[in-house]
């Protein structure tokens, strides 16, 4: 009799779980809702990703990613254009382990692709995180620098504040190749491939960026020239500490000598800390590097 309301118990305790959104799912879809939680379409606490990237792309504009109690444990996710994600209160997005086995491509975690106009924002405590030193562990994983935390190849109009990222594979937020040319409000490392793309009215503002083997902060503009777009990046009230070196720019590096990219990188209040706090490699007087 005592197992048999045990098992009754449990069962009540799954169904009660086990709540049905099919109605409010419907909502969205013929967009009668403009702001869902993630978890109407289900939560796996071995592996969501499944139900975050079908809830990203139901094209909600508003997307809750909220706290179940448990971290939101990922592979690879694709954000969409014209969509706000918000990371409730003390949410965790964390890269499934043994994931992201791949060393280039779509070896990244939240990839932004050639989106426009998304914003990616957190509540107190929000934080993204990925597993750096399973990456460094050759019995694990071959070497890559390709696994980003967050990838924005093009797009326009994004916005990405109010989160901690901790411990990427690769850069902590890359801006390169894509289309359209990426447009980015909040950067760390920007590496265009191709003449043709842009690195535009670009913001990073009161950030902490810390703890890197190698560089706070990359501008690698080489494959840019005279020909591109000036490059406009404006890094304000930031902090670059314990980084190897705080801050690096490299113009052209004798690929573009002859007519290197112009423009202007600014930093504006900013405490720059590292063995070496600015690194300017084959910088020139087209493209303006200021210190305030």
């Amino acid at each position: 009799m005592k197992k048999i309301l045990l098992f009754s118990t449990c069962l009540m305790c799954l169904l009660m779980d086990a709540q049905d959104y099919t109605q409010e799912r419907r909502e969205v879809k013929d967009g009668k809702r403009t702001e869902a939680k993630a978890s109407w379409w289900g939560f796996d606490k071995n592996n969501a990703t499944k139900c975050l990237q079908d809830a990203i792309n139901s094209g909600v504009k508003r997307l809750i990613v909220d706290n179940t109690g448990r971290d939101w444990i990922l592979d690879r996710i694709v954000l969409a254009s014209n969509q706000e994600i918000i990371l409730e209160k003390n949410v965790r997005l964390v890269a499934r382990k043994g994931g992201f086995q791949k060393v280039r491509g779509d070896s990244s975690f939240i990839n932004f692709g050639g989106g426009h106009h998304i914003i990616l924002r957190g509540e107190p405590g929000a934080v993204i995180i990925m597993h750096k030193k399973d990456y460094q562990n050759r019995t694990l994983y071959k070497p890559s620098e390709w696994r980003h935390m967050l990838d924005i190849r093009g797009g326009s109009h994004i916005t990405i504040r109010d989160l901690r990222l901790e411990s990427s594979g690769g850069d902590g937020i890359y801006v390169g190749n894509g289309n359209p040319p990426s447009r980015p409000v909040k950067n760390c490392s920007d590496e265009p491939n191709k003449p043709g793309e842009q690195l535009v009215n670009c913001r990073v503002e009161d950030c902490i960026i810390e703890n890197n083997k190698g560089s706070g902060s990359v501008a690698y503009l080489v494959n840019l020239n005279g020909d591109s777009d000036p490059v406009s990046i404006t890094y304000s009230r930031c902090k670059f500490r314990n980084n190897k070196t705080g801050v690096s720019v490299t113009v052209h590096k004798g690929k573009n000598r002859i007519s290197p990219v112009r423009g202007s990188i600014r930093y504006i209040d900013c405490e720059i800390e590292g063995e070496k706090p600015v690194t300017l490699a084959d910088t020139w007087e087209g493209l303006q590097v200021l210190l305030k």
